[in-house]
């Protein structure tokens, strides 16, 4: 697809999208929408080369924690997305590069394994025994040739801990998942998140490696991802990405939390839109209430 001249300070994504109705095309972007950091490439490749390891070599696990809207969900949701399910022509099975699940609110096992078998697309409607469904689980990993296994949201069971719901016996069905499905796993959570994996012995000894997602400095990471979002925002007038106030202003209203950032150009570009002006600019920033931006969706 060409961009179209008039438009050509927006990405290809953006300048399809700016011609559709006002209402719309703001998110119709933002459904799919990734904007890539140092960090979150370098992430990724340590997920592809968790993915590749040769089964001969023992399975290595990964630890990613971060503040609340670093972008973890966000990360981990893209490297699943760019590595969809593969018909496999031998059997009525899809391959799996990588699942993703979260890990569920009320710290059940049971649940993991059925959000498991979701992200399989497996219909399961059977009520077996946990025994018998973790078995399941374990079979149907290794039919669906699942390479890597990504349990988000773990800050649920790192939670659980403080109070001692069930998490000695969530460690040891995680420890017997890993053991028997002999698949690389990445749980992602909050900083807490690492002491509730190191406090158990045999946990720490397969979930070895730790990568921590940071805010991004105003000088260093920050403007080209300010930068990334103008292109993709579908707006008919060029923002001003040179304008250092502008960057600052976008910068201490998210701290450099790319969650907080998506949330905050996603609703600039509305606002931009609303008013007619069609660019992002100070005002329509200082206009936006710092709690709207909190708690993003790409990252909760």
């Amino acid at each position: 697809m060409q961009l179209d001249i008039e438009f050509s300070h927006l990405s290809v994504e953006a300048a399809a999208a700016v011609r559709l109705p006002d209402d719309i095309r703001v998110n119709k972007v933002w459904e799919s929408l990734f904007v890539a950091t140092p960090q979150t490439k370098e992430l990724h490749s340590i997920l592809q080369e968790m993915k590749t390891r040769p089964d001969t070599l023992k399975p290595r696990g990964l630890v990613v924690h971060g503040d609340t809207d670093v972008g973890k969900s966000w990360t981990l949701d893209r490297f699943v997305r760019i590595h969809p399910p593969r018909p496999n022509a031998e059997s009525e099975w899809s391959d799996y590069d990588a699942i993703r699940i979260d890990t569920p609110a009320d710290y059940s096992w049971s649940r993991t394994c059925h959000n498991i078998l979701d992200a399989l697309n497996w219909p399961n409607q059977l009520r077996p025994t946990e025994r018998h469904l973790h078995a399941h689980t374990v079979h149907l990993i290794a039919r669906a040739q699942v390479k890597l296994l990504i349990f988000d949201e773990f800050t649920n069971v790192a939670e659980a801990g403080k109070s001692g719901v069930r998490l000695d016996e969530y460690r040891r069905m995680l420890r017997a998942l890993i053991n028997e499905s002999k698949r690389p796993v990445v749980v992602s959570g909050m900083k807490e998140v690492t002491s509730v994996i190191l406090l158990d012995q045999q946990l720490g000894s397969r979930i070895t490696d730790q990568y921590e997602l940071r805010p991004l400095k105003l000088n260093t990471g920050f403007p080209a991802a300010f930068t990334s979002f103008c292109f993709a925002s579908p707006l008919r007038r060029a923002t001003d990405i040179k304008d250092k106030l502008l960057i600052r202003d976008a910068f201490e209203k998210t701290g450099g939390c790319m969650g907080s950032l998506s949330n905050l150009m996603r609703i600039a570009s509305l606002m931009a839109i609303m008013s007619g002006e069609e660019r992002i600019t100070r005002d329509i920033l200082n206009d936006i209430q710092d709690r709207s931006i909190g708690n993003s969706v790409i990252d909760r």
